[in-house]
């Protein structure tokens, strides 16, 4: 899969909370144009760390949501509190998609993506290698 196709969308919601405060969450959001012969997606995970065990989710849309950033924070802290989550995820946790054929095989993977951040209008921007040593 190719850079092209994807974008990201972030969505949030917020709920009052005690003393006057806020309980709020973040969802990240990748979407990708759909592969023509492709039965199912895998989404691999890749951490600062590298990939070495990484854990792999399986969908069969071409979207992979995940929870990015959430708390509790007073109305005047929040999109500070917020953003800086978001760039503490997006340090942290990167994602890649390969689609998977009728017959069971596995495509090329996508760039990694950094969870949380690196969009420009909504058009992840690809992220170094996750391999050890390739950070």
């Amino acid at each position: 899969m190719r850079q092209r196709g994807f974008r990201v969308t972030l969505e949030s919601d917020e709920r009052p909370a005690r003393n006057a405060t806020v309980r709020w969450r973040t969802r990240w959001v990748l979407h990708w144009s759909p592969v023509p012969s492709a039965s199912d997606y895998v989404v691999e995970f890749g951490t600062s760390e590298g990939t070495a065990g990484s854990r792999t989710r399986r969908t069969s849309r071409p979207r992979f949501a995940i929870d990015a950033a959430a708390g509790t924070s007073p109305p005047p802290r929040l999109a500070q509190d917020r953003r800086t989550q978001l760039l503490f995820t997006g340090s942290q946790l990167r994602v890649r998609v390969s689609a998977i054929g009728a017959n069971g095989g596995i495509g090329q993977s996508s760039p990694w993506f950094a969870v949380g951040e690196g969009t420009q209008n909504g058009v992840p921007t690809p992220q170094p290698d996750a391999r050890p040593g390739h950070h």
